[in-house]
């Protein structure tokens, strides 16, 4: 038992010191998403030093005129940067902790699925190391910085052993499923909508096995469950869409476009899953088809994990998905941190039913992490990994006067498709980027107000009547309210037309006072987010009693 311990332990920290030799370089990590998650993590904690909770729009972005990204693209675990920034450490610092913490999440996750899948603890070590230094995984974190990606990867394992114990058991631990996609669905949209393709497919493969009322019963309060705790962002996405047109509303790309040759499968790129890992698993299934008898669960993971990897290239019939919701996922390549997970299973299956030694086992998990350092090597000295830059791993030092210097007026903060901006925004962003940030009349004369954060003050005089235009990228939830000696009056606020800045529309009957802006945020917001929080708190309590119960009986 204590060698058992101390394998894992060794383990362990041998494999997360190479997927994160990285953060121990001079500089952060760069990637092609780096400024645009960077800018998110400083938003929010610029935000709450601001006073605003929850913080849905980056003000100090575009030249104080706001960004909404929040609105549309899940957030909530960016919290943990941003607090880190806030009480202290330096904005890489943060970053870098954070993504250390991901890679630490995703080796327990994948860990715990296979332990449940496999029921062997020692090839699970191995399962958990091949994901974690697969290359696709390497690359998200380091080349691509895809942090949606990187942070919704940690919750994918559950989400495959939820389906797995849906389909195959009981059904007995649905907190798998319903964490996991709780999960997903504040990390990355296009997540989820990949997690529940991959489990209808699984589940139509199995579909007799699930038509019983127990599992369809149960699947459902799965459903409810996750609706619930995710409707305070969900229910805030589709307001904000129905409210008016932005620019991710029109596609930049096609999915079929951006998949990838037959040869590229094994390409030295952020793409690719890695040589290493793929080699593995072909020996796998090469070994499996030798083998008799054929046992279905292991065929299923089979066919899955060969699936999904073969659907990232031109093989599948992706054309026929350009103009469907599935064109949302962009790069079918997406799909690879499926892929890996049912990869690595499949080995991990297939050693379980050939090696019964446990000092043979700790030898091939040693073998198995060997050959995946390959993975890594090729991430930091391949030319071809990192296509923007034409280099390995890049690095960047953030220096103290970042936020004054490059922040604020750094359009890659946006994104590079912009998407979360009102569609007639998008051309006048440069003349944001240069604007005086003026409040003006219906007359085109300025009007001086004072800032804090997402809150503006401005005098009004009484008689004035028309349109006052304020420099923020309107959003539904911004508000206005006239201060007057008699109470508070709401004032009605729109978009403008032309540039989809926010607009107050004056009548003449209102008295002097001062006009108070803010993103207050709407009803639906509030009362869905309330809905989600109390849900969450609620499962998470009933969670703890369980296995609370659980632990007494265990100690009788």
């Amino acid at each position: 038992m204590k060698d058992n311990k101390k394998f894992f332990i060794s383990v362990f920290c041998v494999v997360l010191l190479v997927a994160m030799f990285p953060l121990f370089r001079s500089g952060v990590p760069a990637g092609h998403d780096f400024w645009y998650h960077m800018g998110r993590i400083t938003s929010i904690a610029e935000g709450l030093k601001d006073g605003q909770f929850p913080v849905k729009i980056a003000d100090n972005l575009l030249n104080g005129y706001g960004y909404g990204s929040s609105l549309f693209y899940p957030d909530l675990f960016l919290y943990i940067p941003a607090i880190l920034n806030i009480i202290g450490f330096s904005l890489e610092t943060s970053f870098e902790i954070y993504l250390a913490l991901c890679i630490i999440s995703l080796f327990f996750t994948t860990y715990l699925c296979s332990k449940l899948i496999t029921k062997d603890s020692t090839i699970s070590l191995g399962v958990a190391s091949l994901c974690v230094l697969a290359q696709y995984n390497i690359c998200n974190v380091y080349v691509r910085n895809a942090l949606g990606e990187i942070q919704a990867t940690v919750f994918i394992p559950l989400v495959i052993y939820g389906f797995y114990n849906f389909i195959y058991e009981k059904f007995d631990k649905k907190h798998f499923l319903i964490i996991g996609f709780i999960g997903i669905s504040y990390c990355h949209t296009i997540s989820v909508l990949l997690a529940t393709l991959v489990g209808a497919v699984w589940i139509l493969m199995n579909l007799k096995k699930v038509l019983t009322r127990e599992k369809i019963i149960g699947m459902l309060q799965c459903i409810v469950i996750v609706f619930l705790a995710t409707a305070g962002f969900y229910l805030m996405l589709f307001e904000q869409q129905l409210s008016g047109d932005f620019k991710y509303s029109t596609p930049w790309t096609f999915v079929a476009n951006r998949a990838v040759a037959l040869k590229d499968l094994f390409d030295l790129a952020y793409y690719s899953i890695g040589i290493s890992t793929i080699a593995l698993f072909l020996f796998a299934c090469l070994i499996y088809m030798l083998m008799k008898p054929k046992n279905e669960i292991m065929t299923h993971i089979g066919i899955l994990g060969m699936g999904t990897w073969l659907a990232i290239s031109k093989l599948f019939p992706w054309k026929l998905f350009n103009r469907t919701i599935v064109n949302n996922i962009q790069f079918p390549w997406r799909l690879s941190p499926y892929a890996t997970v049912f990869m690595v299973l499949f080995i991990g299956l297939i050693l379980k039913r050939l090696i019964k030694s446990n000092k043979l086992k700790q030898l091939l998990v040693v073998g198995m992490i060997g050959i995946s350092f390959l993975n890594v090597a090729c991430v930091n000295i391949s030319n071809g990994v990192n296509t923007d830059a034409n280099t390995g791993i890049t690095f960047r030092a953030l220096q103290d006067d970042y936020i004054e210097n490059y922040f604020v007026n750094n359009l890659s903060m946006l994104g590079g498709g912009r998407e979360w901006l009102p569609a007639t925004s998008v051309s006048y962003t440069s003349e944001f980027l240069e604007s005086d940030r003026l409040i003006t009349d219906s007359y085109g004369q300025s009007i001086g107000y004072t800032r804090d954060g997402i809150k503006i003050t401005t005098a009004y005089m009484e008689d004035w009547e028309g349109t006052l235009d304020i420099p923020l990228i309107y959003y539904k939830g911004y508000s206005a309210t006239l201060l007057t000696q008699f109470g508070e009056i709401p004032l009605e606020v729109g978009q403008n037309p032309e540039d989809g800045t926010m607009q107050i529309y004056l009548t003449d009957d209102l008295p002097s006072g001062q006009i108070f802006i803010t993103y207050s945020g709407t009803v639906t917001q509030k009362v869905a987010g309330t809905i989600s929080t109390f849900t969450i708190l609620i499962y998470f309590a009933y969670l703890v009693r369980g296995g609370w119960c659980k632990w007494k009986k265990s100690q009788l």
